[in-house]
């Protein structure tokens, strides 16, 4: 089983190999961390909530997968999508073209600055990948967190 990291301070925050089961649904990257949500800005507090909600002020994405039987990592078989929540009844996703803000292509990387002076934050909560084939994944990573 993987490596869970529930740091959520410091200068990186591994949030591991987000896998989109089904291309064209996609998945929150802080799906291994918080699958429940817990710690979104938007849940109301309760017992299992941290003080405050996670923010970063970068992330990085390869395009990469898990090997079978977790025996290193192999390119994917096609692009991932880094995408923002999307509004109101739309889909999100790749079938969304007003959400995705960056296109990764198979075995590529990407590091997204959210604010490139390093003086705004953004909640990961906000962040989604989905990708062209079923069972591909984006190792991501969150940079300069607070929690």
């Amino acid at each position: 089983m993987p490596s869970v990291y529930q740091s959520r301070s410091g200068t990186f925050w591994p949030l591991g190999s987000v896998v989109v089961s089904t291309a064209g649904s996609p998945v929150c990257i802080m799906a291994n961390v918080d699958a429940n949500n817990n710690n979104a800005p938007e849940t109301a507090t309760n017992k299992n909530t941290a003080e405050y909600s996670p923010s970063g002020g970068g992330i990085g994405i390869q395009g990469y997968k898990a090997a079978a039987n977790n025996n290193g990592m192999v390119v994917n078989t096609g692009n991932v999508y880094l995408c923002m929540r999307p509004t109101g009844n739309n889909a999100g996703g790749r079938a969304d073209p007003g959400c995705i803000l960056k296109v990764i292509p198979s075995g590529a990387d990407l590091f997204y600055p959210i604010d490139p002076t390093g003086l705004s934050r953004a909640s990961p909560y906000s962040f989604f990948l989905d990708v062209d084939n079923n069972n591909d994944s984006g190792q991501v990573v969150l940079y300069n967190c607070m929690p």
